[in-house]
């Protein structure tokens, strides 16, 4: 993710009393975190370099985990669900960022 975008999230993320980031970029070591802390969304940072194989081998490795893609611009997002639905986003603010962090995994 941008530093731009991910100052922002990790801005509106660690107002929050009820979430935690726990680091950034997917590399194996993010991953490793994610075992152990059994999170229940992951946001990330979308650009042209980041390929479906990409989220679909997270999907594997955390069957789960929710997953927000923002474009790096910060303009669209898309909620990948853990049944691999993918939900277009309408507004990317700071109030709708929480509440889809928030929100319970669609059904």
């Amino acid at each position: 993710m941008p530093r731009l975008l991910g100052g922002v999230v990790r801005g509106i993320v660690d107002q929050q009393t009820d979430m935690v980031v726990l680091g950034e970029g997917i590399t194996s070591a993010m991953l490793d975190t994610l075992d152990v802390a059994d999170a229940s969304v992951m946001v990330i940072g979308v650009d042209d370099t980041l390929r479906t194989e990409s989220i679909d081998r997270l999907r594997l490795r955390h069957p789960g985990l929710r997953i927000l893609m923002l474009d790096v611009a910060g303009r669209f997002a898309t909620m990948v669900e853990p049944d691999g639905r993918r939900c277009h986003v309408p507004e990317v603010s700071a109030d709708a960022l929480l509440a889809l962090l928030r929100e319970p995994p669609m059904h």
